[in-house]
């Protein structure tokens, strides 16, 4: 990591230093953000992940270490949006970085193979060649923080670690060479990343467009994920007549807010991740009904559960029709495949033999990266062998 010697100072503010990117992450920034990529809202589904990851580290860590900050704060992703300004804060009570975690983790491309990740990411910027989409680049190569920088003018990120003593800290970048490292005065554990959209990805500052992409992508996330929006002020009532009148109003409004506890826009229990015998009938056919949207109960239905020789959570079914109706939300045929309950693929038609295209049904395995490329599904083993137990389940 090479710094400069140029540090950005203001009056009211605690000095910041200014340090520049490793090679290797100024060229993926350049990448991100001249390509054409299209399905930008992949850069929510990786800041969630990284959340969870966040949380999941904290949950660990606490088992075995009681001198934690904020041992009894709720484990949760909450999203603030501020649809005027157009600004998204993604804040989580994971276990939080220090100085040095921000550098090593958002200054630099955590992965051995940093050089064959730029040589895939150079040709899927190009026009096509056949290479791995950026969008796999980015899950399988774990650089997923810096997909924000498809949609954000400029990315903060305010942090502080589990560690009771330890000093908060604020990374901000714009995505040019530099990023800049300062103290911050945040009090609680965890991790806030706000993020100024560009005038072209301002479509992502809404509450329902954000809910949707959580509800494809992170519905099975093992946390509460919640989602809010920042109220514009009220406007002033004409005359004192109207605001007495209103103040009553206000009050009991308040006191209803406050009964009213906002509601995670996740379902947080993956269904395939449960023991067989935990689920009802009942609940598989209504699953079913929130994956095709075919009203019409499936012919049969296989819950698989494996941890050997791969970890394999699937549920699969057979429908009663071929033909499903015109309220299908998806009409290519194939399985969604999840990676540790984060949906990687929509609709992959590879994990089971072309006789067996109509089966509808989730795959979900430990063992698998967070993304995976259709070149790789012949050569991964751990594809190989889901593909040949679900397969096998089928033709029993």
């Amino acid at each position: 990591m090479s710094e400069t010697d140029k540090t950005v100072q203001n009056e009211a503010e605690p000095i910041a230093e200014s340090m520049e990117y490793r090679t290797e992450v100024k060229q993926l920034l350049d990448i991100l953000a001249h390509s054409l990529y299209t399905d930008r809202e992949i850069f929510l589904r990786e800041l969630i992940s990284n959340a969870s990851d966040a949380l999941n580290r904290i949950q660990f860590e606490m088992l075995t270490n009681a001198d934690v900050l904020d041992p009894d704060v709720p484990l949760a992703i909450h999203l603030l949006v501020d649809e005027e300004a157009k600004r998204l804060t993604i804040s989580d009570t994971g276990i939080g970085m220090t100085r040095d975690d921000l550098i090593q983790n958002l200054g630099t491309i955590a992965h051995s193979g940093a050089k064959t990740f730029m040589r895939n990411a150079d040709g899927a910027a190009g026009e096509g060649n056949g290479q791995m989409t950026l969008d796999e680049i980015i899950g399988q190569f774990g650089v997923g923080f810096y997909s924000a920088f498809m949609v954000a003018a400029e990315i903060t990120v305010t942090s502080r670690s589990y560690h009771p003593d330890g000093q908060a800290w604020t990374w901000a970048s714009t995505g040019d060479s530099n990023f800049t490292l300062a103290p911050a005065d945040k009090q609680t554990r965890g991790t806030d990343i706000e993020i100024k959209f560009k005038p072209d990805a301002a479509e992502f500052a809404n509450q329902w467009k954000l809910e949707s992409i959580i509800k494809k992508h992170s519905d099975y996330v093992s946390f509460p994920i919640f989602v809010e929006k920042v109220e514009p002020p009220a406007e002033d009532a004409d005359d004192a007549s109207e605001d007495a009148e209103s103040a009553e109003a206000e009050d009991a409004g308040a006191a209803e807010a406050d009964a009213k506890q906002p509601e995670p826009v996740n379902r947080q229990t993956a269904l395939w991740r449960q023991q067989p015998s935990q689920v009802n009938e009942e609940e598989y056919k209504e699953f079913y009904r929130q994956l095709t949207f075919d009203f019409e109960e499936p012919l049969l239905y296989n819950h698989l559960v494996t941890d050997a020789p791969v970890d394999i959570r699937a549920i699969l079914y057979i429908p009663a029709k071929r033909e499903r109706g015109m309220f299908r939300m998806n009409d290519k045929d194939g399985l969604k495949l999840y990676s540790r309950k984060i949906l990687i693929q929509e609709s992959n038609t590879d994990l089971l033999p072309e006789y067996f295209r109509f089966v509808e049904g989730v795959v979900d395995s430990e063992d698998l990266p967070l993304n995976v490329s259709r070149e790789m599904v012949q050569s991964n083993p751990i594809l190989r062998q889901i593909r040949r137990a679900l397969t096998s389940r089928l033709q029993r």
